[in-house]
């Protein structure tokens, strides 16, 4: 099964405090699937791997639903499997942010290198996050044409939380907001401008995956 990927050019990029420079690297467009979740999980049962299948009943044959209900461990698991790892929180931001300059050759300058989302405020409507008043429910990947960054991938700030591979001792950092946690749309813990963290065993409706690779 293929999977779409972006390159982000090497440079630097307005970090949560710092400017921070990165390598060149490529990061999927979309979060991780449940179509791309189950061939994995086929060949770890193979391997006789203990697997938890994180989804409801009401979500079976739902392929381009993101996954979701893993935690920490198996979500670095199954990018290793890919070929690819978890993303770091700085990654995560700079696919959404855009570096300080939006081309490898640095002739294009970014005109918003600090927004605090891909629409560049903080209106919660632009993305599909929890809010107070307003059902919501998980969408399929890229069903939100707002939440898409300035390098095109897509669903940054919500539908899922994605697990990063930054930690703190049994703590990860967890980026973006989610369709089911009101308190985190009302904090502003979506954002490319606050972290927040989760215990890595932590298994929820609310936090997916997206991978990387160098």
């Amino acid at each position: 099964t293929a999977v779409d990927t972006v390159e982000i050019p090497a440079g630097p990029f307005q970090g949560e405090a710092d400017v921070v420079d990165l390598p060149a690297y490529r990061i999927d467009r979309h979060e991780l699937t449940r179509e791309l979740y189950d061939v994995y999980g086929s060949m770890a049962a193979g391997t006789g791997e203990l697997l938890v299948a994180p989804f409801d009943e009401f979500d079976r044959g739902r392929r381009l639903m993101p996954v979701y209900q893993v935690d920490q461990p198996t979500a670095a698991r199954v990018c290793r499997f890919l070929g690819r790892r978890l993303q770091s929180w700085d990654e995560w931001a700079k696919a959404g942010r855009g570096g300080l300059w939006l081309d490898a050759a640095r002739t294009v300058p970014n005109p918003d290198p600090k927004r605090a989302t891909p629409w560049g405020d903080e209106r919660p409507e632009l993305a599909n996050l929890a809010r107070e008043g307003v059902e919501s429910e998980l969408l399929p990947i890229g069903s939100v044409a707002t939440d898409v960054s300035v390098y095109r991938v897509a669903d940054l700030i919500g539908n899922v939380g994605e697990w990063t591979r930054d930690r703190h001792a049994r703590l990860y950092d967890v980026a973006g907001g989610n369709w089911s946690e009101r308190d985190v749309t009302a904090s502003g813990y979506f954002s490319f401008r606050h972290r927040r963290v989760g215990s890595g065993f932590m298994r929820s409706t609310a936090i997916g995956v997206r991978c990387v690779s160098e």
